[in-house]
């Protein structure tokens, strides 16, 4: 279960998040606008699926789950916009799958273009993350408090009743954790031309703008 210090602080995320909503012109809301689509989007399918890795990983006795808390490590390591290309050489533009499945002689769809592609590579990149900051946490829940739980409802009770609840926390950062990927990095959404905020600020520091460069130029460029 989220303690009350982070519950207040995911309340202070969000005024800040509105005020700067308020605050900012009518493009710059559009662009907030698109990243927080993006965040909900990938919390919403990749926290769920890394909830029930984690709890596999961490509660569920079964063969094969060190394997997968291994892959799950290693997936950390690689970069967001390696998982997008390999996405998009599969479900993406000229991917294997929709062509495979398609008539032949014919070009099929790509099943990851725009929001469905930028939403379902975060969402993917996401998964891992999720599922070990999960398994963490579960198996930082009180043993004690399990075994005792245990005397009185049966295993499936007590993860739902106790253990998820307990590991709240840890599943709440990991959703934060995703919020924070989609609003910071651009590889995803460059690739399938979704706009956001880390965009914006990216195309205006190319051109110069935080710095100040880009009217510097303009006035050598006009008085050619």
């Amino acid at each position: 279960m989220a303690r009350p210090r982070e519950i207040r602080g995911l309340l202070v995320l969000l005024a800040v998040a509105i005020c700067s909503w308020l605050l900012a012109s009518a493009r710059l809301r559009g662009l907030l606008w698109n990243t927080a689509i993006l965040a909900c989007g990938a919390i919403a399918i990749g926290v769920p699926l890394g909830v029930v890795l984690g709890t596999m990983i961490a509660k569920i006795d079964i063969p094969g789950r060190r394997a997968v808390a291994g892959l799950m490590a290693a997936m950390l390591f690689v970069p967001l916009y390696v998982q997008a290309a390999a996405w998009n050489a599969v479900l993406g533009a000229g991917g294997w799958v929709p062509q495979l499945l398609a008539a032949e002689g014919e070009y099929a769809d790509p099943w990851l273009v725009g929001w469905r592609g930028a939403i379902w590579v975060h969402a993917m990149g996401a998964v891992p993350w999720v599922a070990l900051m999960t398994a963490a946490s579960l198996r930082a829940v009180e043993r004690r408090l399990e075994e005792e739980s245990l005397l009185d409802a049966p295993p499936w009770r007590v993860l739902l009743r106790v253990s998820l609840p307990r590991a709240g926390g840890g599943i709440l950062a990991a959703a934060v954790w995703v919020a924070v990927i989609c609003a910071t990095e651009i590889a995803v959404t460059d690739l399938y031309q979704v706009r956001t905020f880390a965009e914006e600020i990216f195309t205006q520091a190319s051109l110069g703008s935080l710095s100040g460069e880009s009217g510097v130029l303009l006035s050598s460029d006009l008085a050619v």
